[in-house]
């Protein structure tokens, strides 16, 4: 059987439109203003966050088998001595169940930080949130297309694709299987029922929060789906985050409306719902657990939705 361990690439293609003077350089794309609640992430920032650890243990555990292959991934521990401790199944939250207050997750892989979340009113993420909803056109709660449109489009604008190399914070990090000990502890946990405890690895890893990738200004999907399944909470608007993988590139994360269509703000897509794309091939291919998959299903994107993805509740 294959092993891997889900990475999280996203590549991206910018295309511009619009007419130019023969010889002149293309117009500069104009950016959008810098987000006012950005001085309150380096505030918080200078003196810590007393909800969110620096750093927490790694565990290794298998998240789904299919005949064919294995997902073995990392993931934060609350505690090597207590590896099963506050680890809950984000994949099996159902529609209007919000995020925990405060949490850790990662996205599979030690080549990149664990990421900690404080929703909790007043924090800096939260405020962000709020900067954000109020940026966004004229809508009420008999019309939420506009919502929805805004995150498909526009929640790149403060949170651009990453680059390949990774983050700051992400390129000084070893990878996690060369650290000593770690391959024979992630074949162990490959053998292991979907869903087991997380086997303890060996290091610690940092926790970076979420807002300081707005203020950075790049992000992978994880990162994106979380903030805008916050920004849909703020609102009220049921929705489930989900934790799948991609064709093409690998694990990948988005946000499932209770509509039955898919909010994609790493992508840029919004799916029509089953009843509007009757006879036409959906972009979300639902995988249950222990089927075949062979990664080409009408050459579809996403598969693995059902998988299960740990999430650490502090």
């Amino acid at each position: 059987m294959s092993r891997f361990c889900i990475v999280l690439l996203l590549f991206f293609v910018l295309l511009g439109t619009g007419a130019l003077a023969a010889g002149a350089p293309p117009p500069a794309t104009p950016a959008v203003a810098p987000l006012k609640c950005l001085s309150r992430v380096r505030a918080q920032n200078a003196i810590g966050n007393p909800n969110l650890p620096t750093a927490m243990p790694a565990g290794i555990q298998n998240i789904n088998r299919t005949p064919t292959d294995i997902i073995t991934i990392f993931t934060p521990i609350l505690s090597i001595q207590n590896p099963a401790a506050s680890l809950i199944n984000s994949n099996a939250q159902s529609f209007g169940t919000p995020l925990p207050p405060h949490f850790v997750v990662g996205d599979g892989d030690l080549d990149r930080v664990f990421i900690g979340v404080d929703k909790t009113p007043g924090s800096a993420l939260d405020i962000c949130a709020q900067e954000i909803i109020s940026l966004m056109p004229p809508h009420s709660d008999q019309d939420l297309e506009p919502v929805f449109v805004f995150l498909q489009n526009h929640l790149i604008d403060y949170l651009a694709a990453a680059p390949e190399a990774g983050l700051d914070w992400d390129k000084s990090l070893p990878s996690g299987r060369s650290i000593p000990g770690n391959e024979a502890i992630f074949e162990s946990a490959a053998d292991l029922p979907v869903g087991s405890v997380p086997l303890p690895a060996k290091g610690m890893q940092p926790v970076v929060p979420l807002e300081n990738y707005l203020l950075a200004g790049e992000s992978y999907c994880i990162q994106k789906a979380i903030f805008a399944g916050i920004i849909l909470e703020q609102l009220k608007i049921p929705y489930r985050l989900v934790q799948g993988a991609s064709v093409t590139a690998g694990g990948h994360s988005w946000i499932q409306l209770d509509d039955g269509r898919i909010l994609d703000p790493t992508w840029g897509t919004l799916s029509p719902s089953p009843s509007e794309s009757a006879g036409a091939s959906s972009q979300i291919v639902a995988v249950p657990q222990n089927s075949v998959d062979d990664f080409s299903v009408d050459g579809q994107s996403l598969v693995f939705e059902y998988q299960f993805y740990p999430m650490v509740v502090l």
